[in-house]
């Protein structure tokens, strides 16, 4: 395989676990936090938290960096539709960073202090579902960016 075709496969690789987790992540999150029960909401939590590490990260890493190698390669640089994919991209890993994840941290703190048969706060669903709204915009943006690489627009 050639550098060009091992560079096309990494960054679709990377595009499918990074938006799959996303994707993935939302619709059993949505779900556990629907539930009055500490256990799963508990379960849940660290389970963002995970997944956000092992796959959101690591597509979003392989996403930009074979993406920006495969367009310099192509020299594709500073094209439109490079730029443009690029920018909401960046938009989504920026809203992951400073809204999604300080919410993760807190849901999970308020969580993490509760014992068995303990009222879930009702915090924790306002955070829930601030966490929905910014994280369906953190899922349209890349896939934003996934449309325009295909279809290239002037």
């Amino acid at each position: 395989m050639n550098i060009l075709g091992l560079l096309k496969a990494l960054h679709v690789f990377g595009v499918v676990v990074f938006m799959g987790n996303m994707i993935v992540t939302a619709v059993w999150k949505g779900r556990a936090d629907r539930q009055d029960d500490l256990l799963v909401l508990q379960y849940a939590q660290r389970l963002v938290t995970f997944t956000d590490l092992v796959f959101t990260s690591t597509g979003a890493f392989l996403v930009a960096v074979t993406g920006i190698l495969l367009a310099f390669r192509l020299d594709a640089w500073g094209q439109r539709w490079i730029m443009e994919g690029l920018g909401v991209f960046v938009l989504s890993g920026v809203i992951w960073a400073i809204v999604l994840i300080p919410i993760q941290n807190k849901q999970r703190a308020l969580l993490s202090s509760l014992g068995e048969g303990e009222d879930i706060p009702a915090e924790y669903s306002r955070l829930a579902k601030r966490w929905m709204i910014w994280g369906v915009i953190a899922i349209v943006l890349p896939l934003h960016a996934l449309i325009t690489m295909i279809i290239k627009p002037n």
